[in-house]
């Protein structure tokens, strides 16, 4: 005869639960567009989040409800990984890019 173990009750996720969820899965595929598309920008959020002010290249590894971690290849070729950008510390007021306003980095190509 086969044992059935019972089976708890999980419960439903909260709407912030859903979306951190969302927000992991889709992780790779955010991390890849800002990489590709917006590394200007990725880079100024080291300089001034991370306090990275000697990084050179910034490249997005992963995503969560916390912070955007980067690796960061620093201006005598040394590379930081897991450096953390806490999304609770970034603005929209804030600049995100030493060479053009954020509003370029959103004009259609």
């Amino acid at each position: 005869m086969v044992s059935i173990e019972p089976v708890e009750a999980q419960e439903p996720l909260t709407d912030e639960q859903k979306l951190m969820k969302k927000l992991v899965e889709a992780s790779e595929r955010i991390c890849t567009h800002m990489n590709d598309d917006h590394a200007d920008s990725l880079l100024a959020m080291a300089h001034h989040y991370a306090k990275k002010t000697d990084a050179k290249v910034a490249t997005l590894t992963a995503i969560s409800g916390e912070a955007w971690i980067m690796t960061v290849e620093m201006a005598d070729g040394t590379k930081e990984e897991g450096v953390e950008v806490p999304v609770s510390g970034v603005s929209a007021s804030a600049p995100f890019s030493s060479q053009r306003g954020a509003e370029a980095d959103h004009r259609p190509s």
